[in-house]
């Protein structure tokens, strides 16, 4: 069957250069502003493995080597501790993820309490990078194999020629704890081709954007938790049915939309509504078209630009993302963004305030008897554990909030469910993927789940049973 693909494409135009010079400078991972504090590093015994921590200058003599040799050391792990000293000290992210000549940045970074060097960031404009960006929706032909109708999300970003190489950044591992974060940091994602871990906790970002999560694409494992976090991209679907409104009313008033069997669906359903406002008719239309393929969203290519051979070339970027972690954050209902995650394997949304299930931007359409919802319709043959414990969820009722999901865990313990309706697990793919179910601590007085036949563990405690 052949599935129609709506085209999120990261548009990253870029300049492959020589390493810098041998008279360069020498880069500087932590630079202090305070002559009172000094930093301090230790190499773990046989290993490249590096700690550092910053403390009152006059205790420096600790064993150890100071924080300006990090960029002569080949490391594979450096861990950064500010402790009490974090607006004595700026981390430099540039220069830790910049190969210099003779210099080698580290593979994994973790960074505990301190200020990352954003001071000359502004909206919209990475200029310490020396990277300018620009967002916008643009139109674009997709399809199967060649493209031919679609939305299409543009991040575009050119970098600098005299300071970027897309070879030069080795990180692979980044950890932010409790550090100070004014933006996401997704300039990295863009620069660094083999970072697949990233873990922003306990920082005062409460808002991931369309871009954010667009870069962040590439990850394998993207966590923000313990955080503010009160949105994740959820305009996410109005750029894109902004824009598929945009091509489609312009196309039918010129007769120029492509009638064929992957189309025809699509092109009706637009003339019998009048203009896309939900991204769940698409969805529903999709499920139920005979003529065509299925609906699905991709993030498909980025467009490398290498200025000094006149040349460029457009590199495949699927999402890789397998684990998603929001959890101890503020968001009061699953993101729209987990819809999109075709490849996700775990998502873990604990310890938030998400008080129902239900939402009619994504389950459709309003009856009992056809309704379905669409929170996890990206993941739906890859997600195989949900964590949703710890928030307000009241009741399960009839329509299951897991369409088409091979479930194998389901927590929802310590929720104030009083009431689990057994056909949201029977008209589900639960009964036979379903292994293990928790529902500690919720206000159930009873339940029948004899439909869950595979499933091997069940907690009930602390209920009203």
């Amino acid at each position: 069957m052949r599935t129609l693909t709506l085209v999120f494409v990261l548009i990253a135009a870029s300049a492959a250069l020589d390493d810098t010079a041998d008279d360069a400078p020498t880069p500087l991972y932590v630079r202090l502003n305070d002559t009172r504090v000094a930093c301090i590093c230790q190499q773990e015994l046989a290993s490249k493995n590096v700690r550092c921590r910053l403390l009152e200058a006059k205790n420096s003599s600790a064993v150890g080597f100071d924080c300006k040799e990090l960029p002569f050391k080949i490391i594979s792990s450096l861990s950064i501790d500010c402790g009490n000293f974090t607006l004595s000290s700026e981390i430099d992210l540039h220069e830790m993820t910049f190969r210099h000549e003779h210099f080698y940045p580290p593979y994994h970074v973790e960074l505990i309490g301190c200020r990352i060097h954003f001071d000359l960031l502004s909206f919209g404009q990475l200029i310490h990078e020396n990277v300018s960006t620009h967002e916008s929706v643009e139109l674009a032909m997709f399809g199967p194999i060649k493209p031919r109708l679609a939305a299409q999300y543009t991040e575009r970003l050119e970098y600098n020629t005299s300071s970027f190489k897309p070879s030069s950044c080795k990180l692979m591992s980044l950890v932010l704890r409790s550090c100070i974060v004014v933006y996401f940091p997704i300039y990295l994602n863009m620069k660094c081709f083999n970072l697949v871990n990233m873990q922003l906790i306990d920082t005062p970002l409460n808002v991931i954007s369309v871009s954010n999560m667009v870069g962040a694409m590439s990850l394998q494992q993207f966590t923000v938790s313990h955080s503010n976090l009160t949105e994740a991209a959820e305009n996410i679907y109005d750029i894109v049915l902004d824009s598929l409104n945009h091509y489609l009313d312009d196309a039918i008033a010129n007769g120029t939309v492509p009638l064929r069997n992957e189309t025809d669906w699509l092109v009706r359903l637009k003339k019998q509504y009048g203009r896309f406002t939900w991204q769940k008719m698409l969805f529903k239309a999709s499920d139920e078209s005979t003529t065509g393929g299925g609906f699905t969203f991709s993030f498909a290519k980025r467009r490398i630009r290498d200025e000094s051979a006149e040349s460029e070339k457009w590199e495949l970027i699927p999402s890789q993302l397998a684990t998603l972690n929001f959890s101890y954050n503020r968001l009061t209902k699953i993101p729209n963004l987990v819809s999109l995650l075709g490849n996700l394997r775990e998502l873990d949304l604990s310890h938030n305030e998400i008080s129902s299930l239900y939402d009619y931007d994504m389950c459709w359409p309003p009856s009992y008897e056809l309704a379905r919802c669409y929170w996890f319709r990206g993941p739906k043959d890859s997600l195989r554990k949900l964590d949703l414990s710890y928030n307000r969820i009241p009741f399960i009722g009839v329509v299951s909030p897991w369409f088409e999901v091979n479930l194998q865990y389901l927590d929802l313990s310590h929720n104030r469910i009083k009431s689990l309706n057994a056909m949201a697990f029977k008209n589900s793919l639960l009964p036979s993927s379903l292994v293990e179910l928790n529902l500690d601590y919720n206000w159930l007085q009873s339940f029948e789940l004899a439909s869950l036949a595979r499933l091997e563990k069940l907690w009930v405690r602390n209920n009203d049973l």
